[in-house]
């Protein structure tokens, strides 16, 4: 028995850093930096150490074969985290994914062989089971023998019997029914001799065994949790959105009372604030954002506070009491920051978990703003003329049409301004390109200068410029293009130290 609880604990320890091994791989896998490797490597000696101390324990066949499984497979995930290290791109690079269901798929095998270590465990014990039970029939043989030779003694000594081994051995024997059905149930023996030894390991073995599930659960859960974090949070397709799961998430997962993303600028001003859960501050005046802001100003480090009589926490003022805090900080933009408060933990003070886990989280979604800035630079570059700066054809063209649909629904008017500049092929002849691109350029300065900032601009190809003016009357619109005429004509060109007026051709229609 003391055999068979050896190998339960070295099974125990060994699930146990089989679990820290997987979340120390996610975390490596989710970041990708190298110093994440070191807790991952030490993860790994520690299961050779303990696959080693269970091949030499004596165990058996079947217990060494399941250890050299999880050794395979524990090389494997170790020949992943060396796969991350090539992966230049982590958005959007199929290889991540595919490495990211490897660990999943792995994980799984893995737990489940950590599982096998306990059903072998209870195989054991029923066969020690077997072994005690034969030996209680014999002694029950030896009394009847008693029995018929004194009766009296039988009565004292089955009493006896009764108390110390009978009682003990049916509560061990529920106690592993317990075990084989998943319920690690403590049994009750208060003797003092071996049964009561083997009581007090099996006891031992099933709250090892408790505390491993829960362990394992614990870890699973947090797992699955970043799964579904990250996933949600790539979905997203704007910063509105993206603000305000990152926020929802980040109270639900820690499953705190209320969270709030405040967004600061260069002068560590609040230009936005993002809420998710039940606010502490409803009774409070819109002041309650300096408060905050003055209480725990953007910092290089996450932050965890535990204590209503904590100064920085009373200094609040909330009602009821805040009791405990967690601030995180988010870098976003080039000109912005943010930090993440979680307040008002369910389960009682914010532990080092919740903080890594919200971490990761703000982590995740900095990612997914990276890859919304560049998909909004990737619009704004398809639309907008590099030489003049204006909208180009089809950005135009559709803008056209959206403003014809409008009038005609709103019966509203507006005005179109076609312009093109003069001569600017001779310019082109005489002086080359780059002069002509000039002379364009000093053109669509004229028509910037003369127009409202509602206006739509667009280059329709080569010189011609339209400009699209909403709101306006014909009238208004002759106005506008005879002033452009007017600074076009007040901007000529000064080539080899001639002055080349410039002039332009409008037309105008109204809607």
């Amino acid at each position: 028995m003391e055999q068979l609880a050896a190998r339960m604990a070295l099974a125990d320890r060994l699930q146990v850093e089989l679990s820290r091994l997987l979340v120390r791989l996610n975390d490596y896998l989710l970041t990708g930096a190298v110093r994440q490797r070191d807790p991952f490597d030490q993860s790994i000696t520690e299961i050779d150490k303990l696959l080693n101390d269970l091949n030499h324990s004596g165990a058996g066949a079947q217990w060494n074969a399941i250890a050299h499984e999880i050794k395979e497979r524990v090389v494997r995930l170790e020949a992943i985290s060396a796969e991350v290290l090539f992966v230049e791109r982590r958005v959007g690079d199929p290889n991540v994914a595919r490495l990211m269901n490897d660990v999943n798929r792995l994980s799984n095998e893995i737990i489940d062989m950590a599982f096998r270590f306990h059903r072998l465990a209870v195989s054991d014990m029923a066969v020690h089971e077997r072994t005690a039970a034969e030996k209680s029939a014999q002694v029950n043989h030896l009394l009847i023998g008693l029995l018929v030779v004194a009766p009296v003694f039988l009565v004292v000594f089955y009493m006896l019997l009764a108390r110390w081994v009978t009682k003990p051995l049916l509560a061990l024997h529920r106690g592993v029914r317990d075990l084989s059905a998943g319920r690690a149930a403590q049994v009750t023996i208060q003797a003092r001799d071996e049964i009561g030894e083997v009581g007090q390991a099996f006891n031992d073995l099933a709250a090892h065994l408790s505390a491993s599930q829960e362990q394992v659960q614990r870890y699973t859960h947090q797992l699955e949790a970043l799964y579904t974090a990250s996933r949600a949070l790539s979905k997203e397709g704007s910063r509105d959105l993206l603000y305000r799961t990152l926020t929802e998430l980040a109270q639900t997962l820690t499953e705190s009372r209320y969270a709030v993303l405040l967004l600061f600028n260069e002068e560590v001003q609040v230009v936005r604030v993002v809420e998710s859960g039940n606010s502490p501050f409803g009774s409070r005046s819109e002041t309650w954002v300096a408060d905050v802001v003055a209480a725990f100003p953007p910092g290089p480090r996450p932050l965890r506070l535990d204590g209503a009589d904590h100064p920085r926490l009373r200094g609040l003022g909330c009602d009821p009491p805040l009791t405990t805090l967690l601030a995180v900080p988010i870098f976003t933009e080039a000109n912005l920051t943010a930090q993440l408060l979680v307040m008002g933990a369910a389960h009682g003070a914010f532990t080092s978990s919740d903080e890594d886990l919200v971490v990761t989280i703000a982590r995740d979604a900095a990612q997914s703003l990276k890859v919304i800035r560049l998909h909004e630079e990737t619009e704004r570059l398809a639309t907008i003329d590099r030489l003049t700066g204006f909208v180009n054809r089809w950005a135009f063209e559709a803008r056209l049409e959206e403003e014809f649909l409008k009038a005609g629904r709103h019966s509203r008017p507006f005005a179109l301004v076609f312009s093109d500049l003069d001569h600017l092929k001779e310019l082109n002849d005489r002086f080359g390109h780059a002069m002509g691109d000039a002379a364009i350029r000093r053109f669509c300065d004229a028509i910037r200068a003369s127009i409202r900032t509602t206006d739509i601009v667009g280059r329709y190809g080569g010189d011609e410029i339209l400009v699209l003016m909403p709101e306006t009357s014909l009238e208004d619109a002759l106005t506008v293009a005879e002033r452009i005429l007017r600074r076009v004509a007040a901007l000529p060109l000064v080539v080899e130290e001639k002055t080349i007026p410039l002039t332009a051709s409008l037309g105008v229609a109204a809607y």
